[in-house]
């Protein structure tokens, strides 16, 4: 007769953390949830989505709840990074040293560490010399945008630049190194860091930060492929999203006979009123519909009715809208490479391999065409897109993979 597995303490470093979100504040509020129904999980994690998450729980903790330490800064630090003289990625430096110094009585109680968000491999924390297991990840944060996507980045060309040069020389970063030597286990996102890891002598464990939300599980109301006519990007209008590729390409589409579409864009950045000029200059101004930023099921709402999710971005970890939007049967859009070639396959997407401007503007015209005169293709690609994700990207076989983790570094796996 087996005997149950033993509570765990487990204490998560998750600096996002927030419900009803995707992302990274998604990611960490799924990992803490859900982790907390088999261990007791005590979560570090900012003061400002303190609001939020007692909205979200009740002000009052409970059996099956994670148990929330909300830490901020001094209030002139958090004025320095709301003004811009303060990087985001020093404060996340800054609040990791605050995390170690808080947590130090608390890391003597419990029985594992577990670093999720941010999920950069260029800064796992500090939580090395603990005395305790470790788990790190899963970490991203290593893809590239490619040399013929600069026009996206415009006079900031030069910032993606100085990132890729030190994504180049990240083996001078000691702080990332000791990190890496001091853990138990390492989680990759992709193939890419599991190279890197390999090649300083460390292994690592491939799984994807993040899965389909519980509430998109449930089988979706079957909607006539002939009743969705819309395309639909979802995200921040920031360089590395690439919204001028799939900009060109409905405007390239509708050159080459598409008709009836509409291409609506949610989502805000500061790259807006430059998205807006730019249809206005491709002539699609009057097929272009701005929603801005929109709350969690209407987005889903957008999603279930498209003709497809147009996924440009030239650098992303992953992808949580695709995940989402193939839960919701709708076929994508998207470019073959970093995290949404791990999320995609041929059968619920067309992946346009990266190339020159011009020729990956094409295929996501041609992409869309396709989608834009075949109902019967749409209703295949949507209904193999879900059946992808419910069989790889659900958070319950990731939190199964999660459990045995937890009991091989502890030492509490069956032998």
């Amino acid at each position: 007769m087996n005997e149950s597995k033993p509570t765990l303490k487990i204490l998560l470093s998750a600096y996002a953390c927030e419900p009803n979100r995707g992302s990274e504040p998604g990611v960490g509020w799924e990992w803490a949830t859900r982790m907390a129904k088999h261990h007791e999980v005590h979560v570090l994690t900012r003061s400002n989505n303190r609001q939020m998450i007692e909205a979200e729980l009740g002000r009052d903790w409970r059996p099956g709840s994670p148990r929330f330490i909300y830490l901020d800064l001094p209030a002139w630090v958090l004025k320095l990074k709301r003004c811009g003289i303060c990087t985001v990625f020093i404060y996340y430096l800054l609040w990791q040293m605050l995390a170690r110094w808080h947590a130090r009585r608390l890391v003597k109680a419990v029985d594992l560490i577990h670093h999720v968000t941010f999920n950069s491999f260029r800064f796992p924390g500090m939580w090395w010399f603990c005395k305790k297991p470790v788990v790190l990840g899963p970490l991203g944060g290593s893809s590239l945008a490619a040399s013929q996507f600069r026009r996206c980045f415009g006079n900031r060309w030069w910032l993606e630049r100085l990132r890729t040069f030190s994504l180049m020389f990240w083996k001078a970063n000691l702080w990332t190194l000791l990190s890496f030597y001091s853990s138990d286990c390492i989680l990759t996102v992709d193939d890419d860091l599991t190279k890197r890891f390999r090649d300083i002598g460390l292994n690592s464990r491939e799984m994807l930060e993040t899965a389909l939300p519980f509430e998109l599980e449930a089988d979706p109301a079957e909607i006539p492929a002939d009743s969705k006519r819309d395309f639909l990007l979802v995200g921040n209008l920031e360089p590395w999203k690439a919204w001028q590729i799939t900009f060109e390409a409905f405007a390239q589409a509708q050159r080459q006979g598409m008709q009836g579409a509409r291409l609506k864009v949610v989502g805000t950045g500061r790259q807006t009123a430059a998205a807006m000029a730019r249809a206005e200059t491709l002539g699609i101004a009057g097929s272009v519909d701005f929603l801005g930023k929109q709350p969690r099921d209407v987005v889903w709402q957008l999603m279930a009715r498209a003709r497809g999710l147009v996924f440009s971005s030239v650098r992303d970890t992953s992808g949580n809208v695709v995940i989402e939007a193939m839960g919701l049967c709708c076929p994508v859009i998207c470019f073959k490479h970093q995290g949404v070639e791990i999320i995609t396959d041929d059968s619920c997407a067309f992946r346009i391999p990266p190339a020159d401007w011009d020729i990956s503007v094409s295929g996501f015209a041609t992409a869309m065409l396709a989608l834009s005169a075949d109902n019967r293709l749409v209703g295949s690609m949507g209904s193999a897109g879900r059946a992808r994700i419910m069989n790889a990207f659900i958070w319950n076989k990731k939190i199964e993979a999660m459990l045995e983790i937890y009991q091989r570094v502890t030492g509490h796996a069956e032998v």
